[in-house]
Parts: structure tokens; sequence; C-alpha cells
């Protein structure tokens, strides 16, 4: 098929293929214009494809119910209001393809052409390609539209607005590095006003920062930047709208503590409901050292910058952006943000945790008492889930969780930016009510009712990005455990080796040091690496120790595991799990997440996942196997996959389930 690039839609054309992600008004106004008899929107880089004829796209009842009430505008992305699912879309192709393929025959609807002209539409809404191409009837369980109001031109001036958007030219791309400036020295008791804003160059005084790079900002639209103040209290909101200016800035007041070494600034920045920057400062609190840092110094090399955090047009949106962050000790501030509906919430106090990381530590022997089934081991987990959701503000789970629970609505996506490591929000158990659910219905964890991921604000080395390809694939296990290490051989981690040798291709590795050493000093790295690891293991949130214990007695280290890592390199690995006894719990060190998480997080992995607790053997296996199954068998997204195995687990059953932590974007499709 051949493809060339042209100028504005003039003429009939047959389909008109729209990203997803395209703004409502302006995906309107192309749509109309292209006359188009069929309209075809792409998600996931063409992963999934949706057909429509355009009458049916302009009556489909969530389009016409989101505009009715008013939660979708003309800047809202399509896949935000068009409510997808994945088990309706008309095919599932190669993303590698460009553009995609579409082959299935049309015998089910004789109104359609069976091939046709095509034009793509992109996001800046330019036309990007041409050519030709069959089209698959989708298996849809379509709702009967035509008694559905057309709400569409009341709600929108689209022939008004969106042509203004659409016959724009394409804008320079905005480049920009965060930037957090203090305007006077922290002083304990007192105020601490900064300002957040953007910058030509780096910050050499910043912990961490990242690079903003948006390459299809449309007029009027913001950037939404959320502050955090660790060892300080801000006063007022932690967020606001900025400008895609280099000159606009937002002031911020923190209040330092009375007792504190330290204050901690922290700026994530958001485009479209997408993490694009980040940037951490740490200031000293007191005595001589308590000074303004020295302006950044311009940098002689400008291509020596850090690279951008994530390119916005790889990463999806989140439904849910929520920020748990530390403030004081033993306090957390909580932000939400809403990507349908573009609300924010902060609520006005601090919420107390205590120590967290004695809880920590405690529930890493949850199965001590009462083992790993049963209503024993039912009823304490679900008492420290109801502990835990106690801690959430009522604020948000009024005004931000119930109604993305109501019925009819998809499980949302939430993405859990925190610098908190210890406590496992997930588990928080939602009252019926809460939950968006029947009042004579069950309490429910958030970890099922949700597609959740979360990501370390502290330090992103490596950003969540929402697709990663999966090149080659590593199952280590021990065969044995020699008498010397006292332990148990794991016979059902052995299996899940086998299970990833005989059903994904995995390269087996056998975990005694020699291999394992040489298995990890490989040159050159391989991209796309996910390494399975099913061994003992071993935790200590109060003394910050971790380990994964080999067949030989040797232990294997976070550090040693994770590998150094600098930008612009292959990490490691892209994906890890960690299928061994607790060493999902994170720690601190340095005021840096640390432990398996921390390492490997550092280390430019883009998801990790492994269990807080003593897992059950079988259960573990089980559950691998199924992960697996859902990822890389049917095409789910990681966050899916682990809400529905969680689902799915029965009441009085295993509680090994309930124990995975996932560290990653929500959204995230480990594609091969």
């Amino acid at each position: 098929m051949s493809v060339e690039i042209v100028g504005r839609i003039g003429w009939w054309t047959d389909f008109v293929v729209i990203d997803s992600a395209l703004p409502l008004g302006l995906a309107l106004k192309e749509i109309r214009s292209a006359k188009a008899q069929w309209v075809v929107i792409r998600r996931h880089n063409g992963l999934y494809l949706y057909a429509f004829q355009p009458e049916e796209l302009m009556q489909w009842p969530p389009l016409c119910k989101a505009i009715s009430d008013g939660t979708a505008d003309m800047f809202t992305p399509l896949e935000n209001v068009l409510d997808f699912h994945e088990d309706y879309s008309s095919t599932k192709t190669d993303s590698r393809a460009s553009p995609p393929p579409l082959d299935l025959d049309w015998q089910k609807n004789p109104r359609a052409a069976s091939v046709g002209r095509y034009v793509e539409i992109g996001l800046n809404g330019e036309v990007t390609a041409v050519g030709s191409m069959q089209l698959s009837a989708p298996p849809r369980n379509l709702c009967t539209v035509k008694e559905a109001p057309t709400l569409l031109d009341a709600a929108f001036s689209v022939e008004d607005e969106a042509p203004q958007m659409a016959g724009r030219e394409p804008t320079a791309p905005f480049v920009a590095h965060p930037r957090l400036t203090p305007e006077a020295p922290a002083r304990a008791g007192r105020l601490l006003p900064f300002t957040a804003g953007f910058a030509e160059r780096p910050d050499p005084d910043a912990d961490e920062q990242r690079r903003i790079r948006i390459e299809d900002a449309q007029p009027g639209e913001t950037l939404l930047v959320v502050v955090s103040a660790e060892g300080a209290s801000i006063e007022g909101d932690g967020f606001a709208e900025l400008q895609l200016d280099l000159t606009d800035e937002h002031r911020f007041i923190a209040k330092v503590g009375n007792d504190v070494a330290r204050v901690v600034l922290r700026a994530q920045y958001l485009f479209r409901n997408k993490l694009v920057g980040c940037i951490v400062k740490t200031l000293a609190v007191g005595g001589a050292e308590a000074v303004l840092p020295l302006p950044p110094v311009p940098d002689t090399e400008p291509d020596a910058t850090k690279l951008p955090l994530a390119d916005p047009g790889e990463v999806d949106p989140a439904d849910i952006v929520l920020w748990v962050q530390n403030e004081l000790p033993g306090f957390v501030t909580w932000t939400a943000y809403v990507g349908a509906t573009g609300r924010k919430f902060s609520p006005d106090k601090p919420c107390r945790i205590g120590d967290s990381q004695h809880f920590a530590k405690a529930l890493a022997g949850l199965r001590s008492t009462y083992g790993d089934s049963g209503n024993g081991a039912r009823d304490e987990l679900a008492g420290i889930g109801r502990d835990i959701a106690a801690l959430i503000p009522k604020a948000i789970i009024d005004e931000v969780l119930t109604p993305a629970f109501a019925a009819g609505k998809p499980p949302p996506s939430i993405l859990l930016m925190t610098d908190e490591p210890f406590v496992p929000w997930e588990l928080a158990r939602l009252s019926a009510a809460q939950a968006g659910r029947d009042k004579h219905d069950k309490p429910a964890f958030l970890g099922a009712l949700a597609r959740i991921g979360r990501w370390w604000t502290g330090e992103a080395s490596s950003g969540a990005p929402s697709q990663t390809r999966i090149e080659h694939i590593s199952a280590v296990a021990a065969s044995q455990y020699g008498l010397a290490s006292n332990l148990q051989t794991l016979q059902y981690a052995i299996a899940e080796r086998s299970d990833l040798q005989a059903g994904y291709q995995a390269e087996p590795v056998e975990a005694r040091r020699a291999d394992v050493d040489a298995w990890l000093d490989r040159e050159p790295r391989v991209p796309g690496h996910l390494a399975h690891i099913a061994l003992h293991g071993y935790s200590d949130a109060l003394a910050d120790v971790q380990g994964l214990v080999l067949g030989d007695g040797a232990v294997l280290t976070p550090k040693r595991l994770a590998g150094e890592w600098d930008e612009g390199q292959a990490p490691r690995f892209a994906v890890v799990f960690l299928n061994a006894c607790q060493v999902g719990t994170g720690g601190e060190r340095l005021g840096r997440i640390a432990g398996f998480p921390g390492a490997l997080i550092k280390g430019g992995a883009s998801a990790f996942i492994a269990p807080l607790w003593e897992v059950q053997d079988e259960v573990a296996r089980d559950f691998s196997r199924d992960f697996y199954a859902k990822t890389l068998g049917d095409g789910l997204e990681v966050g899916e996959a682990l809400r529905a195995i969680r689902a799915e687990t029965k009441a009085g059953g295993s509680i090994t389930p309930w124990a995975y932590l996932y560290y990653g974007h929500p959204r995230l499709r480990l594609i091969r």
C-alpha cells in the first residue's frame, strides 16, 4: 500500500482514520468535512480499531450522554468520551504496522464498501497519509442509536470553533525545563514562598528533573502543575494551571515544620492527564545553610540536557491521577485530578498516617496468625483494608472515587503518584456505597474496582510509559535449594519457569551465583527484556534490607539485580516480576525509594510487580500464569489484568492475589 503526504481534505473518501487522542471538537469537524462513509478510530498506536458510520458515531450513546451531562467539552480526547472496550474493536493489529492493516470482510453489513480510499488525520488536525484499505465489520453489541438524541450541535459550536483549531499551521513543539524557585531561605516554623514554572535550561541545584516536550498543543490548552513539600505543608491549593509559555509561573506558599532539617520541594507537570515533566529540589532548613540556591547557570552544551520524562504521544492518559505525598513527619497530602471533567481536588488538611514503616513490617508477616486462606485470613486482610481506607480523605472518596465507580462505567484507570513507599492504598476496603454499589453488596478493595498503577515522585528515572515492546523473556528459578540454605525447594517456582519457557519461549536461567552473574552481565543488553524471577525472598522495612536467595545460598541484592543505567542506554530490564515473598515492599534511604522497587525504577524499568507478604506457592504460580495469559496472550493492560485477577478471588480463598503491588502505568501494555 503506497502512502503519500497530502494537504487538507478536499474530496470524497471512503474512510477517515482518526487517533483516539484527538480533541472532540476537532474530530467532529474533520468527520464532517471528510464526507467519509466510515470513521475508523485507532487506539494505542493502532493496536485497536473501532469502525463507525458517521451518523452512528454522532448518535453513539456514551458520546451523547457525556455532552448532555457536561462531562465533555471541545478539548476532551475522543477516547475519554466514547467509552471504548477492547472486545468490540474491529480488529487487533500489529502496532508496528503504520497505517494498520484491516483485512476482514463486511459480509454481515451490506452497506459497507469492502475496499476504499482512506485519509488519516494527525493530532494537529492535518492529513498525514492517504491510501487504500479493507475494513472489518466490528463485532460490537451496539445500543439502539436511532432513538438517541443528537445533542452535538446544541452542545458545541463546532462549525465556528473547530475550524480555527483544524486550519491553523502546526505549531513548534513546546520544550522547557521545569522550574522551582524559592523566594526566601527555608526557616523552621516560617513560611516559604516559591514559584513553579518553566526555564530554558536545567537547574543545576535540582536533585531530579525531566525536560518537558509537547508536540501537539492546541490553542488555549494549559498544563497542570502539582506541588508538594516534604518537611513542610502547602498553604492552600497545591496545584495550578500554567499557560504553555516559558514566562508563566505560579506562586505557592509552604509552611516549614518546626523540627525538620530539610524541605524537599517537588513538582509534577501534567498535559492532557499525562505526566510530562517533574523536578525535585532539596533545601536545608535553619542555620548558615539556609540560604537561597544560586540561580541556574546557563549550560554551554544545550544538547547535554535531560531527556524528556515521556513523549505525550506515547502515553495513554489515566482517568484519574492521585498524588499522595509526604509532608510533615507522619502526614501525607492528597491531590486528585479527573481527566474527563478537568476537576481538581486537594483537601485542606494533611492526612495523618503515623508510622507507616512499622505498618509495612507488620504487613509482611500477615500470614503468621491465620495462614493464607479461610475466614480468619479474610477478616484480617479486610480489617487492614478498612484501616487503610480510613486514611483516605472523605473528599477524595466522595468526589473522585465513588463517581468513577458508578454503575455502567468501566473500571477507571488510576495513576498513583507517591513518595510514600509503605502504605498499599490498593488494599483500601471501600463500603458498598463508596464503591458505587447497592447497599446490600459487600465492601470491595480498591484494587478490584480500578486499574491501578503507582509511580514514585521522588525521582523519575524512566517515566511511566503505557506501552512496552517485549523482545526477550527470562525465567529464573532454583531447581534445588542446598542443605546449607535451610530452605525448601520451590516446586511451583520451577513450574513457573517451565510455563514461561513452553508458552512464551522464555530463556530458562538457573538460580546459582555463577549462572545469574553471567545472565546479569551479558552485553549488549537486550532491549525490551522481561525478567520473571521465582525464588525465596526476604524483606525488613525497618532495617531497609531486602534480598533474593539463590539455590546455592547466595543472595541477590536489589542494586545488583537492577544494574547501572544512564539515560539513552537500554536498561537491564524493561519489566520485572519478582514472585518472591515480601520483596514488593519498598524502603526509603536518603530520602529516596529503596529496596527492589526503588532499585529497579532507578534502573530504568517500566514496570515492577512483587508481593508484599509471604505468598502460597501454588497460588503464586496460578497468579503468574493468569497474569501472562491476560497481558501477553490477550493484550490486556497490566492494570486491568491485575484488577481482573483480584476481582476473581473467592471469599475465604487464598489472600495471595492481594499481595502483589504494581509499579508502572495502569494502562501499560506488553506488546510482543
